[in-house]
């Protein structure tokens, strides 16, 4: 149960900072575009668990928790040295759309696809792991826009992007261990 909260905290934590800097940048984000951008990142780990499942009827299982976290900390490490803003209020309007929701919420979810491909790797359940996700996803939004709008001149938003890539290394050494 620590590893899935640990992978639904490192795939979400993304989330949170770029609500934040929505949030800051007065940008608002309705109900209904947080849901959809966290049951996009739920359905990216319910479509790529499969996979993983797949390759577990295939691979051993001593080696295929190897392989998963091995993905894990490879993602990690990419996520580190990729760091990119996501420009989601393509229109300018000051506000997210449904539309813009679903790209955000597929950007968020890129490394949710290797992410699930080990999760379901490690034994992880597919809905639990996918619910989970979106759940802590449209969390960390919605946290990410509040905190950005009221505590805006606290916040030094750069360093947060550092934390997904740290947990899924983190947790894929733990899985090695």
């Amino acid at each position: 149960m620590l590893g899935l909260l640990m992978l639904a905290i490192a795939v979400s934590i993304d989330g949170l900072a770029a609500g934040m800097a929505f949030g800051m940048k007065k940008i608002v984000i309705p109900l209904s575009s947080i849901l959809i951008v966290g049951i996009s990142s739920g359905g990216v780990i319910a479509v790529s668990m499969p996979l993983g499942n797949v390759l577990q009827a295939v691979i051993p299982q001593h080696f295929s928790h190897w392989i998963g976290a091995v993905i894990f900390i490879c993602i990690g490490l990419l996520s580190l040295f990729s760091q990119n803003p996501i420009q989601a209020d393509r229109d300018h309007s000051g506000e997210i759309s449904a539309r813009e929701a679903l790209t955000l919420g597929i950007a968020l979810s890129v490394d949710s696809i290797g992410a699930g491909v080990s999760a379901a790797l490690l034994g992880f359940t597919i809905w639990l792991t996918a619910v989970t996700i979106a759940v802590s996803c449209a969390s960390f939004i919605w946290m990410g826009s509040y905190l950005g709008q009221h505590m805006s001149c606290f916040i030094r938003n750069r360093y947060l992007s550092y934390i997904p890539g740290l947990l899924l290394i983190v947790l894929g050494m733990i899985k090695l261990l």
